[in-house]
């Protein structure tokens, strides 16, 4: 499903755009669960970008299992993304090198560093993901007065 949260949620659109680390959380075909901070990009059309290497547990999960969850997360404003959703496997050359590129920028903003910490792993080829969404909200919990707390979810996608 495309979103056009540019134009219908800009909130969570400013927020993922200048937020670029979450948490995803996959299974395997057993249903273990695992975690995995990453770096992820998205663009205009709300699409959710995300590289991983061929033989990490993240991705062998990806290949069983495509369904996942993405947190993100601001402690300052107390606020919080969740997707959930499945993911598909990118080939496009031009499109893995644009999600790379941006990651690398992300990096070297946030870190200080000239290569994602995926780099630093020998864990096989890379392998880019786009996350098609299958629900998407945003909570501002620091806007909550006790009770009532109806206004703190933003929902771009119901659950």
């Amino acid at each position: 499903m495309t979103v056009n949260v540019s134009e219908n949620h800009p909130k969570i659109q400013s927020f993922l755009e200048t937020h670029n680390v979450g948490i995803l959380a996959t299974a395997s075909k057993q249903g273990a669960p695992h975690a995995a901070t990453m770096y992820f990009v998205v663009d205009p059309n709300f699409h959710i970008y995300f590289i991983t290497r061929q033989e990490t547990t993240k991705h062998r999960n990806l290949v069983e299992n495509p369904q996942v969850a993405l947190a993100v997360f601001d402690a300052g404003s107390q606020t919080t993304v969740q997707a959930t959703g499945e993911v598909e496997e990118i080939t496009d050359a031009t499109v893995q090198g644009n999600v790379y590129n941006r990651v690398l920028g992300i990096t070297k903003a946030t870190s200080g560093e000239h290569q994602p910490p995926l780099t630093k792993i020998d864990s096989g080829k890379y392998v880019t993901y786009r996350l098609k969404l299958h629900s998407l909200r945003m909570a501002e919990f620091i806007k909550a007065e006790y009770p009532p707390v109806d206004h703190i979810f933003e929902i771009a996608i119901p659950s």
